[in-house]
Parts: structure tokens; sequence; C-alpha cells
């Protein structure tokens, strides 16, 4: 009776009754019969999960997303110069699924699913950007897949818990995690970020902006919130590739002392961005011990500390800066809780240990600090990832990465400039003074 059940209800409550028929069975026949009865279960819900029609019907009903039975070719990527997308939008975005099971990969484990399908080419599509917008409008109308939705409930949960009770980015495995990425090949970075070597969102103020103009729009922004002026001491917390603090020194005459856990990094920046006032150390900023400096600045680093080590962070930071000091903190963010759970692609194969906060995360720092200026620019980082993603052109140069990186990295640039793009990631600046400080005015740079 159950299992005809079974086939009418389509609803995620259905677990639980799975649960009670065969504690039921137990209770009443034996545990025999209730095995029985679970291995029915299982095999009814397993033909019913491997019938993917429904959800193509779903995606496509939800979407702007076009299911196409033939190969879409490879076209070259364009774009324009500011990094706006080129041509008139197609009314839908094509999906050509080579494996059924890729549907399966996306309803157990979202995303990451779909992302290790991609990347093992089990589906693709005429436009990587789009149709992994599309698919974020599925957010939030997942229950309505009914009993297949609980999947990829119970994995969002799972990874949730795991983000939170595993420890992350302690003094031991932070250089373990930061290696896993900016030690990849500088070859790489050089051939996507361009001269700047910057590897965060560009600043894109005014109409035709190129990349490059828009990375040394942002710097300046940088230096006018910060309040520089010669021989200043500044702490750079992650200096990337050495652009920033070499660009600080070279224009505003400053000192400069920058950390990272990037010997690739490291090697980079003191042989292209040496200057007689920047110091270059790899180094944790929770292991320095220092004078305090007249300014920190962090850009897109915070993103690596993790939400429990926040406090430390800000701690950290108090210790190291002034009285009447000047902070700048550049993160991502993110709006709602599934893009901080553990079990994600960006998480597992690009940023291991990554967890963007949310506004509410750095409400634990007001005692310490006053918030002067919170500024987001989050659609800036969509065109900034679709030039990176321009940049690499047909990988020219780089052939020693195969066709599963390159579609691995590919969909990592595109889905983010998705994400972006939706604002459901975010790009904010925030500028700090410390609560007891001096100065007379706030937001001087406006």
């Amino acid at each position: 009776g159950f299992l005809l059940g079974l086939e009418s209800r389509g609803r995620a409550s259905i677990a639980v009754s799975a649960v009670a028929t065969v504690v039921a069975s137990a209770a009443r026949f034996g545990w025999p019969a209730g095995l029985a009865a679970a291995s029915a279960l299982v095999l009814a819900l397993s033909r019913r999960y491997n019938d993917v029609g429904p959800v193509k019907e779903f995606i496509m009903s939800k979407t702007d997303i076009e299911i196409v039975d033939a190969p879409i070719p490879k076209a070259p990527y364009e774009l324009q110069l500011d990094g706006e997308l080129v041509g008139e939008r197609k009314a839908k975005v094509s999906w050509y699924i080579k494996s059924d099971d890729a549907l399966r990969r996306g309803l157990r484990d979202g995303a990451l699913g779909f992302g290790e399908a991609y990347m093992e080419g089990q589906w693709d599509t005429d436009d990587i950007e789009r149709f992994c917008s599309e698919l974020l409008r599925l957010e939030g109308v997942e229950k309505e897949l009914g009993w297949r939705a609980v999947p990829l409930l119970f994995s969002l949960v799972l990874g949730a818990a795991s983000s939170r009770l595993i420890p992350r980015n302690t003094l031991k495995s932070a250089p373990v995690n930061v290696g896993f990425h900016y030690n990849i090949s500088n070859r790489l970075y050089e051939k996507m970020l361009g001269p700047t070597m910057m590897y965060s969102s560009a600043y894109f103020c005014r109409p035709g902006m190129d990349l490059d103009e828009a990375q040394r729009t942002k710097m300046k922004m940088i230096a006018e919130k910060l309040d520089l002026r010669p021989g200043l001491r500044v702490l750079e917390i992650g200096f990337g590739w050495g652009s920033v603090a070499h660009f600080l020194a070279s224009e505003y005459g400053v000192k400069v002392t920058g950390l990272s856990l990037s010997q690739e990094q490291l090697e980079f920046a003191r042989e292209r961005n040496a200057h007689p006032n920047v110091e270059f150390l790899l180094q944790d900023y929770r292991t320095l011990a220092a004078e305090p400096f007249d300014r920190i600045v962090s850009i897109e680093m915070i993103e690596h500390v993790g939400r429990k080590h926040l406090p430390e962070f800000f701690s950290k930071c108090d210790d190291l800066l002034v009285k009447d000091g000047v902070m700048l903190i550049q993160s991502i963010g993110c709006s709602i809780w599934k893009v901080m759970v553990g079990k994600s692609f960006i998480e597992k194969y690009i940023f291991p240990g990554c967890e963007p906060p949310q506004q509410t995360d750095f409400a634990s720092i007001t005692s310490r600090f006053h918030l002067e200026d919170w500024q987001s620019f989050g659609k800036d980082y969509a065109r900034t990832m679709r030039l990176w993603r321009y940049n690499l052109g047909n990988w020219e140069g780089l052939e020693e990465f195969d066709e599963r990186f390159r579609r691995m990295w590919e969909y990592y640039l595109l889905s983010c400039a998705a994400s972006f793009d939706r604002r459901r990631t975010k790009v904010w600046q925030l500028v700090y003074t410390k609560t007891g400080s001096g100065r007379t005015r706030d937001c001087h740079h406006a």
C-alpha cells in the first residue's frame, strides 16, 4: 500500500512516511519483513530517482533554459572592452545533456554536482554564465521538486554542519589552503589577470573602462580612503602579487609591509614589484609581532580567514593599528547561507576553506572599530571575471592544463560572474577607524 502511495504523493514528506512504514512493518511482522519493506522502498525510490524527465520539465518551466538534442559547437568567448557582453541576449540559453547522470548529480549536490558534471563533459551550453544565472532562479523553489529535492536539501544541511564543526584556516591548514589555489602557476595568472596582476574585483566607475584602468582606479580609490601621506607605515594582509604595495609606495610615499602565505606570490612580488619602501613577508598575520601601523589594508583576503576566526582577525588588527589609524577591508560577501556551506564547487576545487562573510558577521567588532564607510560594487566583479575569462582566450601558451582543468576554471569564473551579476554574492569595501580614535571627522575621503 505504501509503494502505491509512493507513486501518487511525490512530496518531501515521503521520507518520514518511509521510515514510519519500515518501523511499523518491523513491529507487526518482525524485522525481516521490515528490512524487506525497506529494500522494496529503496528500489522504488531508485527507479523514480533515475527518471529525470520530470526534472527536465521542472527546469524548463521555471527558467529560460532550452534543452537541445544536438551537441553545441564551441564558439570563441566574445566580450566588450569594459566587460559588457556582446550582442543581443537570446530568448533561451541552450543546454545539451550528454548524460542524464549530470541531472542526478545536480539533484544530489547542487552547484557542486553540476560543476563536476561539466568538468567531465557530461553537459554543454552556449553560455555558461547565462545558464548558471538561470539555475539560480531555482533557489527557493526546490521544494516543488517534491521528494526529489530531499538529497539536495540533505546535502546542503550536511555541508552547513561541516562548515561550522570542522576547524578551518588554522595556522597549520591555512598555508595548505592558500597554496592549493595561489601556487598553481604564475603563468596562468599573468595571462588571466593582465599587467596589474590584481586578483580582486576591479572598479568600473566610468563607461568604456578596460580592465587595467579599472584596477588602477580601484587602487587609487583605496589610497584615498586610507588618507595616505608620505612616511606612513602600512600593513597589507594578503599582498597577492605585490601590485598594491608597489603602487602605494610609488605613488604615495608610504612604507608597506606585506604578508602572504603563498611562496609563488612571494617570489613574484619580490622580483617584479620590489621597492625600497616595501617588505614582502611569508607570514601569517596571527604570528606578526610589530609596532602598530598607521594604516591596514586587506583586499579579498578576509574570505580565507573563516567566519569562526573573524573575531580573532579583528582583534589582531586592533593590536596592529595605531589609535588614530585607518583600516580598509575589501571583501567578497554573501547574501544567503547557501553560499557559505562547506559542500560547494568553489570550496572543493577553487578555494579550500573559503567562507565569504555576511553583513551580520561584521557586527561583532563594533566595540573595537567604528565603521566609517561601506561601499558595494559587486556588479563590477561580474565584469572583472568575464574579462579574466576573455584574457585566457583559447588557453594559448598554457598547454600544460588539460581539458578537465580548463572546463573547471571556466565554470568557476563564469558561474561566479552569474552570482555577482544577480547580487547573490557581493563585493564590499569597508573603512574602519578605532572607536576611541581622535580623528576629527568621518569619511574624510568623500
